[in-house]
């Protein structure tokens, strides 16, 4: 079987969308699939231009091809002002290549994480449309769009969405249940196998150890619950640290000044480390916090953190908000300890109250580690797998 995969991402690239469509691509070929990766060539920008091999940056060890279409792509030097027009411009451009790729290459799976792709796939004859899955990570807001959106998934043979949030959404559009799969993200539990101590990890990354320490990996937008982290070191204990690791350099640099600015001096911005670079902040961790905000649908329903099933990996006790998108996965009390989204006091509590109790923080940690390994990039390709086969 050849399975392509359209994506419009860059590769590398410091998000994490494009870690997930490497890993997934990975996992496919893991299951005897012959995969190849789709992409546009797309101008680097400079934090990312020394990454040469990207499948030594991921840590994939099963190469699979990837092919580059050209676009026009000025999303580096434009500025801010123009940033939409100009990735509109990206996307239809890279949706046109596309559309000369598919009319010269066949497969037996064609499968995109890409709105405009998915359009062109649902254009395509009724033999190879049914070959067609979509893979959703959001759904649209009301409106032309949101139509356009739902018209083309309904052509495809399947849809693939990454919590029950989403599917609720096009089944409610008029999408079949069953051609709708709901696969979470998941996580290769091989990387850690080689995680540090706590001691090791706090050494290697200069840590004090006597510190009590709450770690939050990913990026910093306000939907992630970052800056309600921040503000929850207010009403930590005096030995507790925060570390922000991850985040664009935009966004870093947004977050140094707000944390200057709010007098929040016990936060560390650790920055931008490669994948395999948060392993040792996970590790030196005595809890993990996932403070995603329950103000928007993106957050509360659509999402599927992958750092949550690297909390999980991680043997490290998780303290969530409470939003149905991620007691999807966790409960209260059993795998997490979960506290009200967008209240930094409630989450404070929370971390404290885990950090304080070895015994409760061992017990929430080894329950998550054991229900992660069912969460892995392997299963989760052999699924979807066994549903685009039936």
């Amino acid at each position: 079987m050849k399975l392509v995969y359209l994506a419009n991402n860059r590769i590398p690239s410091e998000k994490a969308n494009s870690l997930q469509i490497m890993q997934m691509c990975q996992a496919f070929q893991q299951n005897g699939v012959q995969v190849e990766l789709v992409v546009p060539h797309r101008v680097q920008p400079t934090a990312m231009r020394s990454v040469e091999d990207p499948f030594a940056y991921y840590g994939i060890s099963d190469r699979f091809r990837i092919t580059r279409l050209p676009c026009l792509d000025a999303l580096e030097v434009a500025p801010a002002q123009i940033q939409h027009p100009a990735f509109v411009v990206q996307s239809i451009t890279f949706a046109l290549s596309v559309a000369g790729y598919l009319a010269s290459h066949r497969a037996d799976v064609y499968y995109s994480r890409d709105p405009l792709s998915t359009v062109l796939l649902s254009l395509l004859p009724r033999s190879l449309r049914s070959r067609a899955v979509y893979e959703s990570h959001t759904f649209p807001r009301p409106g032309p769009r949101q139509s356009a959106h739902l018209w083309s998934a309904r052509r495809l043979g399947r849809m693939v969405c990454i919590t029950r949030g989403l599917a609720e959404e096009y089944l409610s559009g008029g999408i079949p249940q069953e051609r709708v799969l709901v696969a979470p993200d998941a996580v290769d539990l091989t990387r850690f196998d080689a995680m540090p101590s706590r001691e090791d990890a706090r050494r290697q990354l200069g840590i004090p150890l006597d510190a009590v320490v709450v770690a939050y990996t990913g990026h910093l937008y306000r939907w992630k619950g970052a800056h309600t982290l921040a503000e929850a070191s207010r009403s930590l204990p005096p030995d507790y640290l925060v570390y922000l690791v991850g985040g664009t350099d935009e966004d870093i640099a947004a977050m140094r000044h707000h944390l200057a600015e709010k007098g929040l001096d016990r936060v560390r911005l650790a920055g931008r480390v490669p994948p395999n670079g948060v392993l040792p902040y996970l590790a030196a961790a005595n809890v993990l916090a996932l403070p995603n905000s329950g103000a928007g649908a993106i957050s509360s329903r659509y999402t599927s953190p992958m750092k949550l099933f690297e909390y999980m990996a991680a043997h490290r006790p998780i303290v969530a908000s409470r939003i149905p998108s991620l007691q999807e996965v966790l409960r209260d009390g059993e795998n997490a300890r979960l506290v009200t989204a967008d209240d930094p006091r409630d989450l404070a509590r929370g971390l404290t109250e885990i950090a304080s109790s070895a015994e409760y923080a061992s017990r929430l940690a080894e329950q998550a580690w054991q229900q992660v390994q069912g969460h892995t990039w392997f299963e989760r390709a052999r699924a979807i797998l066994e549903f685009v086969r039936c």
